[in-house]
């Protein structure tokens, strides 16, 4: 019971204070905080995004474009890549290695925009927390050679282009392009009982009090 009422508080500040910001931000009206996309967005929504094939792994090291250098029963996981020459697998590198690729596809998406992180400090478990067209996905890299894809947490709305993840706490805090999306309020200790993944989520809030943002 105690840890549900510490639960409930936090969110009852998160979205105290995202009120309070938007009490005392004069400068942006309703019309424009659910105004069509800025130019920017609009340039992404003409473009055509197509799903680029992995440069590491068994599949590539097999065609015939191939790095020679390449040998996947080398590399630290079935989709690392050691930067040899100026190049990991079939990526441009710098002294940099790959230690892991997840494609799009492996996400169910075909675009991404964001990208943000959070760490269970009590079980030194790190995840990334990936925004994409349909909604936002969750993959544990707590070992970054073998990222486990944990599931997905849809939309509020529409699919968006663009979608911002920032954490509080054990929370992420999620936001989009898409008409009258609002803010998603997700508790990220979830993700630490999760046993067959993937899993598809609810948002544990919702603010409405603004519709698109970035």
């Amino acid at each position: 019971m105690e840890q549900t009422n510490m639960k409930s508080h936090l969110l009852l500040l998160i979205i105290a204070s995202v009120t309070a910001k938007a009490n005392n931000d004069t400068t942006i009206t309703s019309a424009q905080a659910n105004a069509l996309p800025h130019q920017g967005c609009q340039l992404l929504l003409n473009e055509e995004h197509k799903v680029q094939l992995a440069l590491v792994g068994a599949a590539y090291e097999l065609s015939p474009n191939a790095n020679p250098a390449y040998h996947v029963q080398n590399e630290g996981g079935s989709t690392a890549a050691l930067c040899i020459d100026g190049l990991a697998g079939g990526y441009p590198c710098d002294s940099v290695d790959l230690l892991s690729l997840l494609t799009l596809d492996d996400l169910n998406s075909n675009l991404a925009n964001d990208v943000w992180g959070w760490t269970d400090h009590t079980l030194k478990r790190e995840f990334a927390i990936i925004g994409l067209r349909e909604g936002t996905a969750f993959v544990e890299v707590s070992n970054p050679y073998y990222p486990i894809y944990l599931g997905f947490l849809p939309s509020a709305t529409d699919h968006s282009i663009w979608r911002d993840i920032k954490t509080l706490e054990n929370y992420a805090l999620i936001v989009s392009e898409a008409e009258e999306h609002g803010m998603q309020v997700f508790d990220l200790t979830q993700l630490l009982s999760v046993t067959h993944p993937p899993l598809e989520f609810t948002a544990d809030a919702m603010y409405n009090d603004f519709g698109n943002a970035h």
